[in-house]
């Protein structure tokens, strides 16, 4: 039901205009003669493809900042949860920086969405308590919060409310929150 990377499919097509160019140009050069004047013609046709495409410079995003809260002190090392989740550009910073800190990471961004990551970001967006219990008792105990892209603090008052959640640590605008996994476990559903 989907195309994925429909991109790709120009490449194809880029070849073939490069093959029927080639043969353009090789007709169009017999005409004027081998030698001197077919080496000048390849040459300004050269310059001419080099001026049309020629790059001053690729336009990039700025890299993600690293969070040191991360890495302080008392930090599990197991799998985290980077908190708003769901934003596009939120996401991917967050697993840009899953490629420093190495931690298994809930966040995530593709062109394919497992089910469960839209019952996840709905019931984060909900701020229900039982979706941090529910993350604990799965193994996610460590829960990262970014107050910059939340400016009310909406987050962090969320994370904080939960009964079984301790602050590991505070670093600039991220905080290091930790749920208590045997408490999580003891509030989890049996499947």
């Amino acid at each position: 039901n989907a195309l994925r990377v429909p991109a790709r499919f120009w490449m194809m097509t880029t070849l073939c205009l490069a093959v029927i160019g080639a043969i353009i140009f090789d007709r169009l050069a017999t005409r004027y003669g081998n030698g001197r004047p077919r080496t000048i013609a390849a040459g300004l046709v050269t310059i001419g493809v080099l001026a049309d495409t020629w790059m001053i410079a690729i336009p990039l995003a700025d890299t993600p900042r690293l969070f040191s809260a991360i890495n302080c002190r008392g930090a599990a090392g197991g799998p985290i949860a980077e908190l708003p989740l769901g934003d596009l550009y939120v996401d991917v910073a967050a697993m840009y920086r899953q490629m420093s800190h190495g931690r298994p990471l809930v966040n995530g961004y593709s062109g394919y969405f497992p089910p469960h990551y839209a019952a996840l970001r709905f019931g984060l967006s909900l701020r229900d308590p039982d979706i941090l219990t529910q993350l604990a008792a799965h193994g996610i105990t460590d829960v990262l919060v970014d107050r910059e892209p939340d400016p009310g603090g909406g987050w962090d008052r969320y994370v904080r409310s939960h009964p079984d959640a301790r602050l590991i640590c505070t670093e600039g605008q991220q905080s290091l929150y930790r749920i208590s996994p045997a408490a999580a476990a003891s509030k989890a559903p049996i499947a």
